[in-house]
């Protein structure tokens, strides 16, 4: 007993948690960072806008080649800057990564801070957090939006406030990435009931309009500019004329293939559906996971997608913030539900090997390759 309570006070403890999780990550971002192909399409948009041609792919056909408007924003913003695509992206990653961390741990002490260090393993063994806490993509992005979305959820009193403060949120999570708005619709809906019910109709409605302003601004301009409200990219995988039967079926057969190669990304989120269900303090784990399931719904009825796990990641980490702000460690039978979760985690863990190659160290040999040429140059 005295153990346990050594344990407890040393996780809670000010400045062990933070340095823990701040060197673990650090350690397995510096091995792992990448460029995934697609990101190179955006680059290209990217540097056409920065040499005056506009926010397209060819000069002089307005094509909205990418999906991510706000993550292309910060990206033409800081290669603008400082002129390098690669070290830039790399960084706003770690950035968005620091950040995501940072807010999670303040998510958990809303719960239960044991806890939730032993459900955010998941983040550090699963292989598509860590594939794609990098790649140059909008998730890093996505995760930190998440966390602040789900922070201000639980710490804004008034109903209002909070349903202003997450509708910005849910718009920015839609201009990163417009799917990514199923994880959270539940909760906005049950928060605006909850503004409705504490200021009426017509207020909300105002707060909404002016949350998503951001939104109508981002939408007015893609139609004016290219002609759609959505970008080609997502009419081209949408709108492919395959029988439902057959898009649902490439969607299992994506989840499954994801299950067999990284077992412990859905064996987190299959864990935390019940863990919510019976025991989350309060409705919002419960509307989070209820996000979840529409979010891997929508993946069955696109038929899933060619990147592994890359549509994964949030719900792993919605599912980890879910299990952290359950009741598991205040139920009284607690040896049996912490054996329980452990033999969970350890039965994915155990299904294959699928925690990401930690070892490459690719960004330390990118930049040291980087310095002998710049030295051997001026030579």
């Amino acid at each position: 007993m005295n153990r346990q309570k050594n344990i407890c006070s040393l996780f809670k403890a000010a400045w062990i948690v933070p340095l823990l999780f701040f060197l673990a990550f650090t350690y397995v971002f510096i091995n792992t960072a990448w460029l995934e192909d697609d990101i190179f399409i955006t680059f290209r948009a990217v540097d056409n806008f920065l040499k005056g041609y506009g926010p397209v792919w060819n000069v002089g056909e307005r094509v909205q080649v990418y999906t991510h408007p706000l993550w292309y924003a910060l990206l033409v913003t800081g290669i603008g800057i400082f002129k390098h695509h690669y070290w830039f992206t790399l960084a706003l990653s770690y950035a968005c990564l620091l950040g995501t961390l940072f807010l999670l741990l303040k998510i958990m002490r809303h719960g239960n801070v044991v806890l939730g260090i032993f459900a955010s393993v998941a983040l550090l063994l699963s292989r598509a957090f860590i594939d794609y806490s990098s790649s140059g993509l909008e998730n890093p992005l996505l995760h930190v939006l998440l966390c602040a979305y789900v922070l201000v959820a639980l710490t804004q009193q008034d109903a209002a406030k909070r349903f202003f403060q997450t509708s910005m949120l849910y718009g920015l999570l839609f201009l990163t990435r417009p799917d990514s708005i199923f994880l959270v619709t539940p909760a906005s809906l049950w928060m605006l009931w909850q503004a409705y019910k504490a200021s009426g109709w017509r207020y909300t409605i105002k707060l909404a309009l002016l949350a998503i302003i951001p939104v109508l601004v981002w939408e007015a301009f893609s139609l004016i500019y290219y002609g759609s409200l959505v970008p080609n990219t997502a009419i081209a995988k949408t709108n492919l004329g395959y029988p439902r039967a057959e898009m649902l079926a490439r969607g299992w057969e994506y989840l499954k293939h994801s299950f067999r190669v990284d077992p412990l990304t859905l064996g987190t989120v299959m864990l935390a559906a019940p863990i919510s269900l019976v025991l989350g303090k309060n409705h919002l784990p419960r509307l989070l996971m209820a996000g979840v399931a529409l979010q891997i719904i929508y993946i069955c009825n696109v038929g899933g997608d060619y990147m592994q796990g890359r549509f994964l990641t949030t719900s792993l980490l919605t599912s980890v913030i879910a299990i952290a702000l359950s009741k598991l460690w205040n139920t009284t039978n607690k040896t049996a539900l912490l054996y329980t979760v452990a033999g969970g985690y350890s039965m994915c863990c155990l299904a294959s090997c699928s925690a990401p190659d930690y070892g490459k160290y690719q960004i330390l040999s990118k930049l040291f390759n980087k310095i002998a040429i710049e030295l051997s140059g001026n030579a």
